[in-house]
């Protein structure tokens, strides 16, 4: 008889869509696809529950929390350490983004980046865009709201969504989330006025992008300016980040 043992986990609930009755094999596929993925940037997914209307998606627990908690209880990363932070990102986005069917995160911030050991981030959330763009589940509540001031403009104005690319702007404003503890746009900024800038109105111009802080060396701005590029076609893969001078040489 094998030795039993506690172990840790947390869990994602996501409501089903209401157009979503008799498609649970569907979601039984997509999820199983999530469990099978393997790279030392995702958060491990360990099993699922489909129960009550909610679809429950179990995964490991990285030994220290969220970036976003440690980021308010620390301050801004520097150094090596921020470095060391945009690669892992990268790296887990790049094995993502290049899958045989390509996923996108789709909710790239803070607060879905976890961290493990050695200053490791780990992905949370992802495939959930998939199931939502299937029409399988729904937004959880408030959570587009929540997500506003990393969203590429193309997400804010509702217009057709490359997916991989709108990962590239919030991958911009993950970096400037990350060197100085604050929202992109800025703590003061509230969602009314991101939105009216996202949108290029009230005074924000057509290519309006959150600040790029002095904080940041100049290749990690150079880095952020690509992300930031209004044009989605212009921004760069992950792929081609992680050959840059500002990430190349900080793996895990």
């Amino acid at each position: 008889m094998g030795e039993e043992r506690a172990e840790i986990f947390a869990v994602h609930r996501l409501p089903l869509a209401s157009s979503s009755g008799g498609n649970e094999e569907t979601i039984v596929e997509e999820v199983e696809r999530w469990q099978g993925l393997r790279q030392e940037q995702l958060v491990s997914i360990t099993g699922y529950t489909l129960a009550q209307d909610f679809l429950y998606v179990h995964f490991a627990l990285p030994a220290h929390g969220s970036l976003e908690a440690f980021l308010q209880d620390f301050g801004p990363l520097e150094g090596p350490a921020l470095r060391q932070a945009t690669r892992g990102l990268l790296e887990g986005l790049d094995y993502l983004h290049t899958r045989e069917e390509p996923m996108a995160h789709g909710n790239i911030r803070a607060a879905s980046l976890l961290l493990d050991d050695g200053f490791c981030v780990k992905l949370g959330g992802f495939g959930v865009r998939q199931l939502m763009d299937q029409g399988l589940v729904e937004g959880e509540e408030g959570a587009a709201a929540a997500s506003l001031p990393w969203a590429a403009p193309e997400v804010a104005q509702r217009r057709p969504v490359d997916w991989l690319k709108a990962d590239m702007w919030s991958v911009g404003c993950t970096l400037l989330e990350m060197a100085t503890a604050e929202r992109p746009w800025g703590d003061f900024a509230g969602d009314e006025e991101v939105a009216r800038c996202l949108k290029g109105i009230g005074g924000c111009g057509a290519d309006a992008a959150p600040p790029i802080p002095a904080a940041l060396p100049s290749d990690g701005r150079d880095v952020a300016r690509q992300c930031l590029r209004t044009t989605p076609s212009a921004r760069p893969s992950p792929a081609e980040l992680l050959m840059h001078a500002f990430t190349w040489d900080f793996d895990c």
